[in-house]
């Protein structure tokens, strides 16, 4: 892997090279300002870049905007550095596409855990997962598995409600896929030449079944191929096999199968928070990993995204504690205090940049969509799948809070958080 770092600083790129070496085996190659990016850019491929926006000769923002103009760079994964916090700046840089941000000055360990999140999503699939909710009574099922024995129990299972064909190798399951045209593949082992990460590989690429939807069947959790779409433990116990295809397959809320289906949003929310608290507030975040469940003396606004032909409401939110919620706003206004007002105030536009951030994601993936005004988040017990909740903690641990995409059948039936007194 080749990265480009761009900063006039040269111990500021000595730091990343090395954390890029250590930790990803990466090559790294600096560049003092954007006019020797561009001509970097011009002679090598870089799998990646990390630009500082103030340099002389040629600034981040110039370089950015070079880089997007350009065809064979458009889709270059950027991550940015800075401590530039002017509200114009920063909505430019969000604009053209950036994949993260970094608040300098730096820290060794907050850049290593950055990066490891930045490097680690680079290459992976971009297609969202399959549906594996919604296979009725009657679809056709193919099992692929090495395990005569398995395929048997596995027919023995399903056939009362679905119609099943079995394959006995990951050659065989292929060449039933494009035959068949099956509703739902289990993939199970011991397939052979074609193992189970080369067969989904090979069925992605088939334009004709690409989007058959794939249950990986695992004696453990941690065998199952990344590309699958479900995974069920392998069992020769019908009720619990049973179960667990059930759980896979049943038909979903249309909240559910419609979050589901825009399995981005989740990293698009990460992302757009880093850059926001980071670029905004000069603030550094970090997603953890899991979140308790909210404390009740949180306060949170939303702001509501109408899609059309959706039959639901999406709220996109901030949710924190008093005292966080002026901690914020003392950021955002640069002021030593913040008032209860100025604390919603600071949350409206939080939720706001946050939510236009999402509304055009959801553009560019093709949904008609219009922004709404900020209003108090809805604090009811949300349905299993209907939301996706983020909790963020600054890098010292100082604080937390939520960031909130809810998705409402009826919204009017939803009670709220309590808002700012």
């Amino acid at each position: 892997m080749r990265a480009l770092l761009v900063d006039d600083e040269p111990t500021v790129c000595l730091l990343l090279g090395r954390i890029l070496a250590r930790d990803f085996d990466c090559v790294a190659t600096p560049a003092a300002n954007g006019l020797e990016a561009l001509d970097l850019l011009s002679r090598h491929a870089y799998d990646f870049m990390v630009l500082d926006l103030l340099m002389p000769v040629m600034d981040g923002l110039e370089a950015l905007r070079a880089i997007r103009a350009d065809q064979r760079l458009r889709e270059l994964p950027i991550m940015v550095m800075s401590t530039v916090r002017e509200e114009l700046r920063v909505r430019e840089a969000i604009d053209l596409g950036i994949g993260t941000y970094l608040t300098k000055p730096l820290r060794p360990t907050d850049v290593a855990l950055r990066l490891q999140r930045f490097v680690g999503g680079l290459g992976r699939p971009a297609l969202a997962p399959r549906q594996c909710a919604g296979i009725t009574p009657g679809s056709r099922i193919l099992v692929v598995d090495g395990d005569r024995d398995f395929r048997h129990f596995a027919h023995g299972v399903l056939a009362h409600s679905h119609l099943v064909s079995s394959a006995m190798s990951g050659a065989q399951g292929l060449r039933l896929c494009l035959e068949l045209r099956p509703a739902l593949v289990l993939l199970g082992e011991g397939l052979g030449a074609i193992p189970a990460a080369a067969f989904l590989e090979k069925l992605r690429a088939i334009p004709e079944i690409a989007g058959t939807p794939v249950i990986a069947i695992r004696a453990g959790r941690d065998a199952a191929p990344l590309a699958a779409d479900g995974l069920m433990m392998r069992t020769f116990i019908p009720d619990a096999f049973l179960q667990q295809f059930t759980r896979l397959t049943a038909d979903e809320p249309p909240t559910v199968r419609w979050l589901r289906s825009r399995p981005w949003l989740r990293p698009r929310l990460i992302t757009s928070t880093e850059q926001v608290l980071g670029m905004m507030l000069g603030l550094e975040v970090l997603a953890q990993e899991a979140s308790e469940p909210p404390a009740m003396d949180r306060i949170g606004v939303a702001v509501p995204i109408v899609v059309a032909g959706a039959d639901l409401d999406l709220r996109v939110g901030i949710r924190a504690t008093l005292p966080v919620a002026r901690l914020l706003a003392t950021r955002l206004l640069q002021a030593e205090e913040a008032s209860d007002d100025d604390a919603r105030s600071a949350l409206e536009e939080l939720a706001n940049m946050l939510g236009g951030r999402v509304l055009e994601a959801l553009r560019g993936e093709g949904d008609d969509a219009r922004l709404g005004l900020p209003d108090v988040l809805p604090g009811h017990a949300a349905a299993p799948g209907t939301v996706i909740t983020v909790t963020f903690a600054s890098v010292d641990g100082d604080f937390t809070f939520d960031v909130v995409c809810l998705a409402i059948d009826e919204v009017a039936s939803v009670p709220a958080l309590p808002a700012v007194p």
